[in-house]
């Protein structure tokens, strides 16, 4: 049995081209680590999924009828990536294709759907055959010039001719059709030397506009394969990062410092511009009404843009970075915090909005809590603080300075009484007042981080979980350890069971261990994975279930009682970090190292 994914809150914007509005003016297609997501523009209820790659796609283009979406992903040098060929109106896949080692870069379809041509990190240029599943011809793409090649992209007006550019190179490429081969001729710079890093030619194929690292843009006569002009004057800073022609002909840039620009496609002058959150790395016309660009960024954004008045509106947020930890208040199965680098945020789970975010630089929450009452959101930092916040404006009601050395590791609260682990194995005791925050004491039996501390359902007692072999029931109340378990390994995660006291842990050695939590004896072993450390464990609130999730990038659900394995859930490209049940039971949070939120549903 398979978890069904309902939704994802996130989006990889650190793929080039990653975010591309489909051709029916409704949908965007953009990946979040191994899987794509279909959606409605504005809408993440509507979200639907395509599922088949093993690591991170690094590469997406939709062909230009809508028929058709290609996908790449990442590789080790020494093996070879994959391409995916769907079907949108279906969303299954047609084909599979291995041709190139290394990472799959670029993608781009031929005008009548004919033709797919891949780049890889092996500076290959293959074109795939479409309409018959299979691979037409290659060649390596900077033969007889420098560099290597970074972008590449088909003419608009033949199946024929494609360009390809990278390290001081530009290349017009003829696909002979009858001998099956494709040939090159090297385009004219001058004395121009420039990287380029997107490109894409006019409507009418006269033109092909590249963007560069240093932040402009050239302009190529393509019958002459000469450069014509380059421009804006002041170069937009940390370079072009995605290029879009317009439907009236200008060229819409974005750049590694989030401005999106439009420049006029004569001689590139400045025409208007904005400034989003991050690296701009897509740029997509909605081509329904040609008035609204969808741009997406290395923060995660997906920001739409009105191209009458070129204000941004934000249609989506996520983490750009590891997401550290997911937290649903006791008593609420509608909304959860995440929290990951420079703050944390917290989200509707019904509709997978954001409904909250507290954003400060410099620093990475490592832990986040909500006590039963949700007056308060308890976090922990690396830089060894904890925080309150308030969860309806996200302002800091007060700080504990120097909490924990090195930073806040774990962190769990009941009532007024707030429990918080360290990377040096302490655990300090707080009383939380509405005026005054009081350390009760400091627990010094741990010696290595504190992976996770927790009440048990009751909140008589809570468990901590150490690096450094051990596994702790404390009374809450005496502040004394009722019950402690040893092995050779490194505890990740525990948790009671609140009928039987049954405690179940996971450890570095891939084991997930059932003790009997009054004499510290094994009630049972399981194989959590073959070659992959669980990094938690949550049982569910009935007590029937519990579910695991680690290193081998799989949610898997159990029966408490057997033992059994009886769903598992595919779609994390990173490591999961975190996954926990809904107090309803309704739904499973998974957070993971690739920056995604994955909800699912137990079918």
């Amino acid at each position: 049995m398979d978890l069904k994914l309902c939704s994802t809150i996130g989006f990889s914007g650190r793929v080039r081209g990653g975010l591309v509005a489909h051709p029916d003016g409704r949908h965007i297609v953009y990946p979040l680590g191994s899987i794509l997501v279909v959606m409605v523009k504005g809408k993440p209820t509507t979200q639907r999924f395509l599922s088949g790659h093993t690591s991170e796609i690094t590469a997406v283009a939709v062909s230009r009828s809508g028929k058709y979406i290609a996908s790449g992903q990442y590789s080790s040098i020494d093996q070879e990536s994959c391409i995916i060929l769907w079907d949108f109106e279906t969303l299954t896949k047609l084909y599979e294709w291995t041709m190139h080692k290394d990472s799959v870069q670029c993608l781009t379809f031929s005008k009548t759907d004919k033709y797919l041509a891949s780049l890889g990190g092996d500076d290959r240029i293959v074109i795939w055959d479409v309409f018959h599943g299979k691979g037409f011809t290659g060649q390596q793409a900077t033969i007889g010039s420098t560099g290597y090649c970074k972008s590449i992209c088909f003419a608009n007006t033949t199946d024929t001719v494609l360009v390809s550019g990278g390290d001081v190179n530009l290349r017009f490429w003829t696909i002979d059709e009858r001998n099956v081969k494709i040939t090159a001729e090297n385009a004219k710079l001058d004395a121009v030397k420039r990287i380029i890093t997107c490109m894409q030619m006019d409507a009418h194929d006269e033109s092909v506009y590249c963007g560069t690292t240093t932040g402009d843009v050239l302009k190529i006569n393509v019958g002459q394969m000469k450069l014509m002009c380059t421009g804006p004057r002041k170069m937009l800073g940390e370079g072009i990062c995605s290029l879009e022609v317009a439907p009236w002909g200008d060229v819409v840039v974005g750049s590694g410092c989030g401005i999106v620009a439009v420049l006029d496609d004569k001689d590139l002058k400045l025409l208007t511009s904005t400034t989003l959150n991050g690296k701009v790395t897509s740029t997509s016309m909605v081509a329904d009404t040609n008035d609204e660009i969808i741009c997406g960024t290395s923060e995660s954004d997906i920001v739409s843009i009105n191209c009458d008045n070129f204000r941004p509106r934000i249609l989506s947020k996520g983490h750009s970075a590891p997401v550290n930890d997911v937290f649903f208040p006791p008593r609420s199965s509608d909304l959860f915090a995440t929290c990951s680098v420079g703050g944390f945020h917290v989200w509707n789970s019904r509709t997978y909005q954001e409904l909250l975010r507290v954003d400060i630089a410099r620093s990475e929450c490592l832990c986040v809590s909500v006590p039963a009452d949700g007056k308060v959101v308890l976090t922990g930092w690396l830089d060894g603080r904890i925080k309150g916040f308030t969860p309806q404006t996200g302002k800091e009601m007060w700080v504990i300075n120097e909490a924990h050395l090195n930073g806040v590791t774990a962190i769990c609260s009941r009532d007024d009484m707030m429990i918080t682990g360290g990377m040096t194995g302490d655990i300090c005791v707080w009383h939380i007042g509405s005026r005054s925050r009081t350390l009760m004491k400091t627990l010094k039996e741990h010696h290595l981080k504190v992976a996770q501390v927790k009440f048990s359902p009751d909140g008589s007692e809570f468990v901590s979980a150490s690096a450094d072999g051990s596994v702790i029931i404390w009374n809450a109340e005496t502040l004394t350890g009722k019950q402690r378990f040893m092995s050779q390994t490194f505890f990740n995660g525990a948790d009671i069971h609140q009928e039987t006291g049954i405690l179940v842990t996971v450890s570095n050695d891939k084991r997930i261990v059932f003790w009997d939590s009054f004499n510290a004896n094994v009630i049972r072993e399981l194989e959590a994975s073959l070659n992959a450390q669980p990094n938690s464990v949550c049982i569910s609130p009935d007590g029937t279930l519990f579910v695991t999730a680690g290193d081998d990038k799989l949610v898997k659900v159990w029966d408490f009682q057997n033992g059994e394995l009886i769903a598992v859930g595919k779609g994390h490209c990173g490591n999961i970090k975190n996954a926990i049940f809904s107090p309803d039971q309704s739904i499973i949070v998974s957070v993971g190292a690739e920056g995604g939120i994955y909800i699912w549903k137990l079918e």
